[in-house]
């Protein structure tokens, strides 16, 4: 317990948060944050999988429209501009091989409109909205073997809302609810064998409140937070709740226990 911080959020490769595309150079599979080394994500709608990624599908831009394409280390990129050179209509990147890495469409230079990023084998990796460059509505995102990773949605840019995450073996990892972009409110986060690790409180992205903390052998540890530091008093209890150990802590730094 220890190491427990406050939930950072991970820019998302295209949202362990934001889901981010590779269109804005990042290679992360997304936007999660961290607490008791559980890795937060976002679930509010369906497990369903969409179809695989399409190889060497058609692109083609509209009337007035120029299409453009370059290679990059990352495979070919294709997209439409007007005559001033901005961005209008749908783009894709393919990999080497074929398959379609990302698919969507711009409007006036910002992504808007839906989007998808697909594995290299074509499983689907990431699929949502954009509105005006900003992520809009239900995103969702898959873990390689095709089980649901996550799925969160957006407000302005901002996930708002319930927030889960789901292991690759499909076992839920966390969950809890995001306010304006922050984690707000009571979470709680899953070990493996499906047993709470750990349940707390965030207020606008920073702990706050007693957590506990469970660990695999059954012992337990409730830490005070305040603003983000432990604060108070740490107990520590054995499997049977019997107190092991206290540690006093003021603003995160442990007190000495012969300061007095």
């Amino acid at each position: 317990m220890a190491h427990c911080a406050a939930p950072q959020r991970r820019r998302f490769a295209a949202p362990r948060g934001k889901l981010r595309s590779s269109v804005e150079r990042t290679d992360e599979p997304c936007e999660p944050v961290a607490v008791m080394r559980v890795v937060l994500g976002v679930v509010l709608a369906s497990a369903c999988t969409p179809p695989r990624a399409p190889v060497m599908s058609a692109h083609a831009c509209g009337a007035g429209l120029i299409a453009a394409r370059r290679a990059t280390p990352r495979g070919i990129e294709s997209w439409c501009a007007d005559a001033a050179g901005v961005r209008q209509g749908p783009f894709e990147r393919r990999l080497p091989h074929g398959v379609v890495a990302e698919r969507g469409s711009y409007g006036a230079g910002h992504l808007d409109g839906e989007y998808a990023a697909f594995y290299a084998d074509g499983v689907p990796h990431v699929r949502g909205q954009y509105v005006r460059g900003r992520r809009q509505g239900a995103w969702r995102a898959w873990h390689e073997n095709g089980t649901r990773w996550l799925e969160v949605a957006y407000v302005d840019g901002a996930p708002t809302g319930a927030w889960r995450e789901y292991g690759a073996n499909g076992a839920l990892v966390f969950e809890g609810t995001y306010q304006g972009g922050a984690l707000d409110g009571a979470w709680r986060a899953f070990l493996a064998d499906g047993n709470e690790g750990a349940v707390g409180r965030s207020r606008a992205g920073r702990l706050e409140g007693s957590i506990l903390e469970t660990l695999r052998d059954g012992s337990k540890a409730e830490t005070p937070f305040r603003d983000n530091r432990i604060h108070g008093t740490r107990v520590f209890y054995d499997k049977d709740g019997k107190v092991t150990a206290r540690l006093e802590y003021v603003d995160g730094v442990p007190r000495d226990p012969d300061a007095d």
